[in-house]
């Protein structure tokens, strides 16, 4: 895996300063991009190491991080520098930022984490899946976290994307017992259509409720004790295109827990400050406007999906739409343009902070697509044109 295509002393210098803000994929490949054609840039992440996501959320007993480690050096003996553990719109504003650059992509992904509207949502025991998953991880490499000791405990997991599936193989792996609740039936699950033989295999290993709905958490001295829940059936399609869950009256039961681990999605995290500065967010679910098309088949390098996909590498087919006109837009994400050119001059954003929860792949490829915007720009200063030129060469996006 490689996030840049050139080395230190084959890269000409253009003297012009790019900052991007987030470190995971989206941020990573448009660093590589960058500074292969000679930009300073500088990588600004809330988290103590490069990676987001696919360092600090994805379990290592499902991913070897090392390959990504290994192309964070590479980044590094580019040239491109690293400011860690500073978090932009609270340890620096955002307009500092900007101000200090002569262009800033925002690649922050969606790090906050959809809360449960239930009676008892509040007890000591209940966390988001997705800060224990990171908490995890970052312990796991040696930094001081503090981690509620789940050995020997019943541990409810709700949800049914992928980061439900990790907080069952990370509590497991932490000497849980899991209970695992999602309110759709099994065919319905995000994280069955990614990965369907591995999901089906941990259904059958831990104690699996489909159609299950939890309603009230019940606790004594302020912490939970028992999980009251619903079973469901489905209806029409939703918005979501999914049959809707409805409650099933009568069917309600308990079930002692100690810990709860909630995944129920996650949302888009702009850096705080950022419509301050003049940067618009999509304040309602919409649609796209404008299509982004990829011309030819791409391949890139994927540690994050399983070496029987592919040797490893994500495939996007021919003529596919990375973001479809007419494609839903998740409220909250930053508005773009087909450049990736948010509605300030000299500020682009990228990845999931853009579409909403993603892979991780399609966030690697909007920062290669995005870092050759932020370089036209700064080549030519102009931020009116469409015209897309030959900036979406795949062949060239393939960093190897």
């Amino acid at each position: 895996m490689r996030f840049t295509r050139k080395s230190r002393a084959r890269i000409r210098e253009k003297g012009k300063r790019v900052a991007i803000v987030g470190g995971g994929p989206a941020g990573l490949y448009a660093a590589g991009g960058l500074a292969s054609e000679g930009y300073e840039v500088q990588v600004i992440d809330m988290l103590p190491e490069p990676g987001g996501l696919i360092v600090s959320g994805i379990p290592d007993l499902r991913m070897d991080k090392s390959v990504v480690r290994e192309a964070v050096d590479d980044l590094v003996k580019a040239g491109v520098g690293f400011r860690l553990g500073t978090k932009v719109g609270q340890d620096l504003s955002l307009k500092a930022v900007l101000d200090a650059y002569d262009a800033t992509l925002i690649a922050t992904g969606t790090w906050k984490s959809t809360r449960l509207d239930a009676e008892g949502a509040g007890l000591a025991g209940l966390h988001y899946a997705l800060k224990y998953l990171v908490d995890y991880a970052l312990a796991q490499h040696g930094h001081e976290v503090e981690l509620p000791d789940l050995r020997g405990r019943s541990v409810l997991v709700v949800g049914g994307g992928l980061t439900a599936v990790d907080a069952c193989y990370v509590a497991r792996e932490a000497g849980a017992e899991i209970m695992w609740f999602y309110r759709r039936s099994r065919e319905q699950a995000p994280a069955r259509e990614a990965e369907r033989e591995e999901f089906d295999k941990l259904t059958r290993e831990v104690d699996f409720c489909e159609l299950t709905q939890p309603t009230r958490f019940i606790g004594a001295q302020g912490r939970v004790e028992w999980v009251e829940a619903i079973k469901m059936r489905l209806g029409e399609p939703d918005s979501s295109g999914r049959p809707k869950p409805i409650p099933v009256e009568g069917s309600e039961f308990r079930r002692r827990v100690d810990y709860v681990l909630l995944a129920l999605g996650e949302l888009p995290t702009p850096p705080p400050g950022t419509e301050e500065c003049g940067i618009e967010l999509n304040r309602e679910t919409t649609c796209r406007a404008t299509p982004l098309m990829v011309a030819k088949t791409l391949a890139i390098p994927a540690p994050w999906v399983k070496q029987e996909y592919v040797a490893g590498l994500l495939t996007v087919p021919r003529a596919t739409l990375v973001m479809p006109r007419g494609q839903p837009v998740q409220r909250g994400t930053v508005k773009v343009d087909s450049k990736f050119r948010t509605t300030r001059e000299g500020v682009f954003a990228a990845g999931n902070v853009v579409d909403g929860p993603t892979q991780a792949g399609y966030a690697s490829i909007e920062g290669m697509m995005a870092a050759r915007f932020v370089a036209e720009y700064l080549e030519t200063g102009d931020w009116e044109s469409e015209r897309l030129g030959e900036v979406l060469g795949w062949e060239e996006l393939i960093v190897g």
